[in-house]
């Protein structure tokens, strides 16, 4: 295995080479690989999702610990509405991932 660099310190990131290994094919139908693939957007929507909550839970962290005048910088008005219209953005996005993870669990 290879490691890769990558700007997400949250996990390592790697290239895995196989040679000679043996393969089977799991499916040839296309219904398979369309299901497959609608799970792989699903857990990528999710991980996004995930990784823009850590950056809003970061950024309230900040501005909580990082003081002028004094007072904590969360504690101006203007701060207060930045950090939360990140967090309303972050609404619909979670809706909807837990619509596409229900909408592809209810699949046959």
């Amino acid at each position: 295995a290879e490691a890769l660099p990558t700007i997400d310190k949250t996990r390592l990131t790697g290239a895995l080479t196989l040679n000679r290994a043996p393969a089977q094919l799991i499916s040839d139908d296309p219904q398979v690989l369309a299901r497959v693939i609608d799970a792989g957007r699903v857990m990528l929507a999710a991980d996004t999702l995930g990784a823009a909550q850590n950056m809003l839970d970061q950024a309230v962290e900040y501005a909580n610990q990082r003081e002028q005048f004094n007072r904590p910088i969360g504690s101006f008005q203007a701060v207060k509405h930045m950090c939360a219209e990140m967090a309303a953005g972050l609404e619909p996005c979670r809706a909807m991932v837990w619509y596409a993870s229900h909408a592809l669990d209810a699949l046959p």
